[in-house]
């Protein structure tokens, strides 16, 4: 009877062992890192001398959400703001001693690493001087050759509709240095070759998400235009995190609600009215295409919660309705040519001139 109640006590201690484990897998953070599309901030903050300054305050904002990270300097003077969304910030240094230093209007694009050293001077943190941060031509931080298409381009520069797709942003990509069309089809982005690799080894990441198709490696999803905040064509030598790729990797990120309200829609048409009649067709085929959407962003506003500085939502839309002909030219054979009959010389339909029997 002892020996029954050791082993069922035994059994028990098992199994509650095994349930607190999965207990705590269950309830243990799971940090999946996708490829980075967050930017960053880093220098070194010095004083007038030259010498290090530790544990100043490095405080970062993007002035259309007021959203703020902190980091403090290090023994030697350097920090690193990172998982910065692309946007435009105001940088804050604070440290006892020394006056509060500004650096305004510092332009952060997609997966970009900022280089902004600092000098402060002696005085009082009452004291601000502010200054407009200028970005450096020179890339210190990282070798590879890339180019950004911002959105102003994507605003104002016309897109090319992609088939039953829709207006596709990232055909814009022929623009960049290195970018190729390998067919005449120059609205289709698999057919596009980047820094000379193969079309079908191109990677298209959108918030650090793959959306290539595993089975074949082709482009599937075309986001609207007007959803795209920014997107960066990267060729090599580009980062070890970014691989699956033979010659170059295209990073989007969508943008993202401020504290403004703000919102747009659109309607994008062509019909036959508009276009001209092709040289070998009686009449102007049948085309009718259109593409509409919305889009919409700003604070989180529901009852008992205001998101203004905190939560943001953004939201696109887009339909694409498209009927299109086609001329087909050829030539039919005549009703008694039909029945065997050729009682009439038979002609080339180019030419109009008798084929000889």
């Amino acid at each position: 009877m002892q020996k029954r109640f050791n082993r069922l006590s035994a059994r028990f201690g098992i199994a509650c062992r095994a349930a607190i484990a999965l207990a705590g897998l269950i309830a243990a953070p799971v940090f999946v890192q996708a490829q980075t599309f967050t930017g960053s901030i880093q220098g070194h903050v010095t004083d007038a001398s030259g010498l290090p300054v530790q544990a100043v305050v490095v405080q970062a904002t993007e002035v259309a959400t007021n959203v703020t990270a902190k980091t403090v300097t290090n023994e030697v003077g350097a920090y690193t703001v990172s998982f910065l969304k692309p946007g435009v910030y105001k940088v804050i240094f604070q440290a006892k001693g020394f006056k509060e230093e500004v650096q305004a209007g510092l332009e952060l694009q997609l997966n970009q690493t900022f280089r902004l050293d600092q000098v402060l001077q002696v005085g009082s943190v009452s004291d601000s001087v502010e200054v407009t941060a200028k970005a450096s031509e020179v890339n210190f931080a990282s070798p590879e050759i890339a180019h950004v298409v911002g959105s102003e381009q994507l605003a104002n520069v016309p897109e090319l509709a992609a088939a039953s797709r829709g207006r596709s942003p990232f055909l814009l990509a022929k623009l960049v240095p290195g970018v190729v069309s390998t067919s005449s089809n120059n609205s289709n982005i698999n057919n596009f070759s980047f820094g000379g690799g193969r079309p079908d080894t191109n990677e298209i990441l959108i918030d650090g998400l793959p959306t290539t198709n595993p089975s074949d490696n082709t482009y599937t999803f075309t986001p609207s235009p007007d959803s795209v905040d920014e997107f960066k064509v990267i060729t090599t030598p580009f980062s070890a995190e970014f691989g699956h790729t033979g010659g170059g990797v295209l990073l989007a990120t969508s943008k993202h609600g401020t504290n403004q309200i703000h919102g747009s829609a659109y309607n994008y048409f062509r019909n036959r009215i508009l276009n001209a009649r092709n040289f070998f067709s009686p009449t102007v085929p049948t085309l009718k295409q259109n593409i509409w959407g919305y889009t919409l962003g700003g604070p989180v506003l529901v009852p008992l919660y205001h998101g203004d500085k905190k939560t943001f939502f953004f939201v696109s839309e887009q339909w694409v309705d498209s009927h299109s002909g086609s001329v087909v030219r050829g030539a039919t054979p005549s009703a008694d040519q039909r029945n065997g009959l050729f009682t009439s010389a038979i002609k080339d339909p180019l030419t109009g001139a008798p084929v000889a029997e």
